[in-house]
């Protein structure tokens, strides 16, 4: 993959909104050539004076936070629903990623929670939730969640390598076992295959035992320093077991660090 160059933000001028807005301006700070594009869905088919006022105040937010980056800033608006006119939108415009801001521990009855949760699961390119508490971008270190059957699809790989590349950032590979037979990618082979991989951005692959996943997950972040988890969500995969994607939903819900969700 490509490095990223251009990335779509849901925009509804929240609090959320401006914090994934802010996470993306620095995101591509110093860098030239980049897009970064503002999306409004209108969903309650609003007048023409209500739509007329909705345009000068994204022209506004493009023009405040066009200070803080090289990226160019545009906006769009469409008429739909949420979150299938955002997919519809990222499609048309071919953006190489979704970056959208979330309260952070959303309440799972809410309806952004659902929003946000149907969108990830339902997107065909990458897409990074940022909760409105780590809305300062960094990026050095990032931790992918991996099981070996998507050791077979290298492809799947080339967005956290991409991320690596631009950033300068360690990669650190995780993957949690319940028992220790189990166990996957024992011995060096594995090993092998991510440190060629990944290059010098490889730093190490680590295994953790624990039966309850999520909760496993959050304690990793919760004891260690990171910038992004990166997750390939197993129904997104084209081998081996499809699943419901209940583990990237909780995350998206609850991650109380920026999530990148991987798909192609």
């Amino acid at each position: 993959m490509k490095d990223f160059s251009t990335v779509l933000i849901p925009f509804d001028f929240s609090g959320q909104a401006l914090g994934a807005l802010s996470y993306a301006s620095q995101f591509f700070r110093g860098q030239s050539d980049k897009r970064i594009i503002i999306l409004h869905v209108l969903e309650n088919h609003p007048d023409a004076v209500e739509i007329r006022d909705i345009q000068q105040r994204l022209q506004a937010i493009a023009e405040q936070y066009q200070s803080d980056t090289t990226a160019k800033i545009s906006w769009e608006t469409l008429t739909g629903e949420i979150p299938e006119g955002i997919l519809l939108a990222q499609q048309k415009l071919q953006t190489d990623a979704i970056v959208m801001g979330t309260q952070g521990n959303m309440q799972h009855s809410s309806k952004a929670a659902t929003n946000t949760a149907e969108l990830v699961y339902n997107s065909e390119c990458p897409v990074i939730v940022v909760p409105e508490t780590e809305a300062d971008f960094q990026l050095k270190k990032l931790v992918l969640l991996l099981d070996q059957s998507l050791l077979k699809e290298p492809e799947k790989l080339s967005v956290p390598l991409a991320l690596a590349r631009q950033f300068d950032a360690k990669v650190h590979v995780l993957t949690f076992y319940q028992d220790e037979a189990s166990l996957l990618a024992k011995g060096d082979a594995v090993e092998q295959q991510l440190a060629y991989y990944f290059d010098r951005f490889y730093t190490n692959h680590i295994f953790v035992k624990d039966k309850q996943l999520l909760e496993g997950i959050k304690k990793y972040i919760d004891t260690h320093d990171i910038d992004l988890f990166a997750i390939i969500p197993n129904h997104h995969a084209t081998k081996g077991p499809v699943s419901e994607g209940r583990l990237t939903r909780l995350l998206t819900m609850e991650s109380p660090i920026p999530l990148l969700s991987i798909d192609l």
